[in-house]
């Protein structure tokens, strides 16, 4: 089995927060931002945006190709297919799956996901379902022969929306795993994914704070910050989250 492979879905027809992938902080777009992180996780083999063959995503194409990662352009909607022919094209045997919201993901997380996975047998584990750690830190490690059996199980539209949706609601076919979040990471109350406006306000003033000094700085420096800033740590607290 070769080294896992990260995929990112990301596109900028969100409908709350239009090109939200985007935006600019620090005269640098928020997937760029993301992804310049992502490359710090260490047991990866590839790292693949999976975006949309809408005109409006070439942007996003655009990036990919200056930051030296992989593409794959998909379908809108069916974003399971899109991460499965992803996965195929570039033969990844075990999928990381991220979300281009997560713009401030911290790749000790994604290690740890990545790790567990690797030393245990599980079809599936992620850091989403224990509800542990801050919103915006969510890993998905899973084998993409899984995805192709549930590419088969499922034609409904939400199920294929959201991806990994079929599998964590069948537990009796797959095995499956929650990832809880360290002592120090267990603060699910704080909200570092982007969303909405007020999110990418946050955002915006936890890169300001570092970007210009450490540019590699951990989900215990933002806890940090925000623990000593509640002015700003209160900013996006009654953002109302969709869940699935």
């Amino acid at each position: 089995m070769s080294k896992p492979s990260i995929i990112i879905e990301a596109r900028t027809s969100s409908k709350r927060l239009p090109r939200k992938t985007l935006m600019k902080i620090c005269g640098i777009a928020t997937i760029e931002l993301m992804i310049e992180r992502v490359k710090r996780v260490k047991n990866i083999n590839k790292i693949i945006l999976a975006t949309t063959n809408k005109e409006c995503d070439t942007e996003l194409v655009d990036i990919a190709k200056k930051q030296g990662i992989e593409f794959f352009r998909g379908s809108e909607n069916d974003v399971l297919s899109r991460v499965l022919l992803a996965a195929q094209k570039f033969s990844v045997d075990v999928i990381v799956s991220l979300q281009g919201d997560s713009v401030l993901i911290d790749p000790e997380c994604v290690d740890d996901a990545v790790s567990f996975f690797l030393n245990n047998k599980f079809d599936y584990v992620s850091s989403a379902l224990s509800n542990t750690f801050p919103v915006g830190m969510e890993t998905q490690v899973f084998k993409r022969s899984i995805l192709e059996k549930v590419n088969k199980f499922t034609k409904n539209p939400v199920d294929r929306e959201h991806v990994t949706l079929f599998i964590y609601k069948n537990p009796q076919i797959f095995k499956i795993s929650e990832i809880k979040a360290p002592k120090k990471f267990r603060r699910p109350e704080l909200n570092l994914v982007l969303d909405e406006e007020q999110d990418f306000e946050l955002i915006k003033k936890i890169f300001e704070n570092f970007l210009s000094s450490n540019r590699c700085f951990s989900l215990s420096d933002i806890i940090n910050f925000l623990d000593n800033n509640p002015d700003v740590k209160t900013i996006n607290s009654m953002v109302f989250r969709k869940t699935v």
